[in-house]
């Protein structure tokens, strides 16, 4: 359901090899699309030419949705909108 009054938010972005946060409470939605900015420095994409995206996955990593993302790869940058809260990582 929307958000429609105070809501305690947490965010857990585990510390490993890729980029990652899981937002909650899982599907959370926003009136309006927020922007999530994520960073990809330090793991390892930086090497690739390709663009990266921000993804909506489950807890398995599945991937569920790419999102329109704009790469900002002078800063090591990634953003994209989101509309829920749920689980996120960076993709390319």
């Amino acid at each position: 359901p929307p958000l429609d009054h105070d809501v305690t938010i947490t965010a857990f972005a585990p510390s490993e090899k890729r980029r990652e946060v899981q937002f909650e409470p899982h599907g959370l939605q926003f009136d309006k699309p927020a922007t999530l900015t994520m960073s990809y420095a330090g793991c390892g994409l930086v090497s690739s030419l390709l663009p990266k995206k921000i993804a909506y996955v489950d807890d398995d990593l599945n991937l569920l949705e790419l999102l329109l993302s704009l790469d900002l790869p002078l800063q090591q940058k990634v953003s994209g909108k989101v509309e829920h809260f749920s689980g996120y990582v960076v993709w390319q």
